[in-house]
């Protein structure tokens, strides 16, 4: 059998390791919840109101919500898509940082849609838009999308 197409997202970690990976994308999310904090915390200080008990607690929270929000994004956001024939590997970022086996799955469908593609693999549906993959029009030939309705296509598995 061939060698695998291997087409990746403009977010594609490369060779960082997972702590580098996790403080990369930690950032935002902490900068986001931090604000009302911040803001908060300077509303109570300008009132003359004590702030370091709900300061604390609130920064606490914010950073357990960003570090929850950061794990369940790396862990979800397909970064790289390999394709062999009519099989598919979806990887994570999480997945190519932490050099996780490639778990290969019969690709149902791909659909051209107007602002991109869309794969069908298991259970999952995939959009893929032109911006995000550099690579994109090779992807959208190696997938061989279809533009029939659903009903004619019948899964070759």
């Amino acid at each position: 059998m061939a060698a695998p197409t291997v087409f990746r997202h403009v977010d594609h970690p490369g060779d960082a390791s997972v702590a580098v990976l996790y403080s990369r994308a930690v950032g935002r999310p902490v900068g986001w919840l931090m604000l009302p904090v911040m803001v908060g915390a300077l509303v109570q200080a300008l009132q003359g109101a004590p702030i370091f008990p709900e300061a604390f607690v609130a920064a606490a929270g914010a950073l357990l919500v960003a570090s929850g929000w950061t794990h369940f994004h790396l862990r979800n956001r397909v970064v790289e898509v390999r394709v062999q024939g009519n099989r598919i590997a979806l990887r994570t970022a999480f997945d190519v940082a932490r050099d996780a086996p490639v778990m290969w799955e019969p690709l149902l469908r791909a659909k051209r849609q107007r602002a991109g593609l869309h794969l069908y693999v298991g259970d999952r549906t995939l959009h893929l838009t032109p911006d995000d993959w550099p690579a994109y029009s090779r992807l959208k030939s190696a997938v061989h999308p279809d533009d029939a309705p659903e009903q004619t296509r019948v899964c070759p598995y």
